[in-house]
């Protein structure tokens, strides 16, 4: 009978931990390129508060995030401004907002460059991306260059970042990103800041509305110091 109690005891104190917020599983939708900046920092601060929480952790594009978050098979999604295209059915918070610089190839003329004009791409093929993946994003790329004055041809669609970015290199074609991918050199790829351009990336974080638990708090508080 002793073994019987031990288990049944240990069992009442993990039902009494996760009833705390103590013990439980957190489920986290983020993109790749986010992982050092954002995610790495905050999850040390959560297993410093919460050591027996659970992550798992899921490499997604935004358009999977956003599926992921209505199937209830994660509890956060760190994703691009695709978040405000959900800001109805889920609670959104910005984390940062970053500059936009344009990729390029290295062996593309206006690499030599400093800082590019947006005009000077308005004869460019863009890389942009398919809708289910990345929604939204070819209308934002759109967006800031309509206020320069022309409308961008899309030449490619690429199914991830570093699709792209191979694309920009093959095929001399241009895309427009946040600033923050500075940090993750790309071989063969020059990431130049806009000289004319106001244009912002946000980065977001996306949850289920409503009470949330006390680790998945603790990682939304520990997001706010990256």
């Amino acid at each position: 009978m002793r073994p019987v109690c031990t288990s049944f005891d240990a069992a009442l104190r993990e039902t009494r931990a996760i009833a705390r917020g103590q013990q439980d599983e957190l489920r986290i939708g983020y993109l790749m390129s986010a992982a050092q900046t954002h995610v790495t920092p905050a999850l040390k601060e959560l297993r410093r508060d919460y050591p027996k929480t659970k992550v798992t952790l899921l490499d997604l594009a935004p358009g999977a995030q956003i599926e992921a978050l209505r199937a209830g098979t994660i509890d956060l999604a760190l994703i691009g401004h695709e978040g405000g295209l959900i800001a109805k059915e889920f609670h959104t918070r910005t984390i940062a907002t970053f500059p936009v610089v344009v990729a390029l190839s290295a062996d593309h003329p206006l690499a030599k460059k400093r800082m590019v004009a947006l005009k000077d791409l308005a004869q460019e093929g863009f890389v942009g991306f398919p809708e289910e993946d990345m929604p939204g994003r070819n209308g934002w790329m759109k967006g800031i260059c309509r206020d320069a004055g022309f409308q961008p041809s899309f030449h490619w669609l690429a199914d991830s970042l570093t699709h792209a970015l191979s694309l920009v290199v093959s095929e001399l074609g241009v895309t427009l990103l946040p600033a923050y991918l500075t940090k993750f050199p790309h071989p063969g790829v020059v990431l130049r800041p806009l000289r004319d351009s106001t244009a912002t990336w946000d980065f977001l974080v996306a949850r289920p509305r409503g009470k949330v638990s006390g680790s998945v708090q603790r990682f939304l508080e520990a997001l706010k110091g990256t």
